[in-house]
């Protein structure tokens, strides 16, 4: 397997797992691309939704890239930029990194959930050809997985936090807020959230999915009865070892689900 970290910006890098390919097998095989946003609150990014993820894509197959984007105080659409300006980057080291460039596909778990469903719905504007200065055919996603993701603005935690984070700029404000920025450009998505998760309701995947499906974008949505959240994996490897409530055997399928999907695409 081959581990390397690249520099996007002064405060966000990469760490890019490659798994290794056999001359008994296929030397040059191409794979699909599992792109991460950890989770964090935009106040820093899990580790618990990082590494552990992505060494358990690589075990399937699939090549696995972690964004560490930049946090507070950077605002928006400061990481969004470097989510697509990643994406770009692994289309353009497609040889280097043995990357199918039709199947690459971002992950986001809870605040990296909202950054994903943000390139998902922002990929093809013209506002964010402009904050790139990229052709926006370089940074489209192929398919978004999105883990008990904040979608609305209206579920930010504060209105004082919200305001600091969109700059105080009203066209901001409404491109922050996934759900009101769908169209049918939108990547097919999957996506899973726990009914009793008390930090970011459930609420937020439903309406998505209602946008979704008005719009006929392909959607695969699984609901959860319980769990808390910041599950991650929900299992062993990510549970916090003083609260074994990360630890649900229920909601670990999501990940084979997720690799179902991922085939299938």
């Amino acid at each position: 397997m081959l581990y390397t970290e690249v520099k996007i910006s002064e405060s966000a890098r990469l760490e890019v797992y490659i798994p290794s390919n056999f001359e008994a097998v296929d030397i040059n095989r191409k794979r699909k691309t599992v792109l991460i946003c950890p989770g964090g609150s935009y106040m820093y990014t899990s580790d618990r939704e990082a590494e552990p993820v992505a060494l358990k894509l690589v075990a399937e197959g699939f090549n696995a890239i972690v964004l560490r984007y930049s946090c507070f105080p950077a605002t928006f659409p400061t990481a969004l930029v470097e989510l697509a300006k990643s994406i770009a980057m692994v289309r353009e080291r497609c040889d280097e990194w043995f990357v199918d460039v039709d199947n690459i596909v971002v992950a986001g778990f809870s605040a990296g959930g909202h950054l994903a469903a943000l390139i998902g719905t922002l990929w093809h504007t013209d506002f964010l050809e402009q904050q790139t200065g990229l052709d926006k055919k370089m940074y489209m996603p192929n398919g978004l997985m999105l883990g008990y993701p904040v979608v609305s603005a209206d579920f930010f935690a504060k209105v004082k936090e919200f305001e600091a984070f969109t700059n105080h700029n009203e066209q901001h404000k409404q491109l922050v807020s996934a759900d009101k920025n769908v169209t049918s450009h939108m990547p097919k998505t999957f996506m899973w959230h726990t009914d009793d998760d008390n930090v970011v309701a459930v609420e937020n995947s439903l309406m998505l999915a209602i946008e979704m499906k008005k719009h006929k974008v392909s959607l695969e949505l699984h609901i959860f009865p319980k769990g808390k959240h910041g599950l991650s994996l929900a299992n062993e490897q990510t549970a916090k070892p003083a609260d074994l409530e990360y630890v649900n055997v229920r909601c670990q399928v999501w990940f084979d689900m997720f690799i179902k999907w991922l085939q299938s695409l």
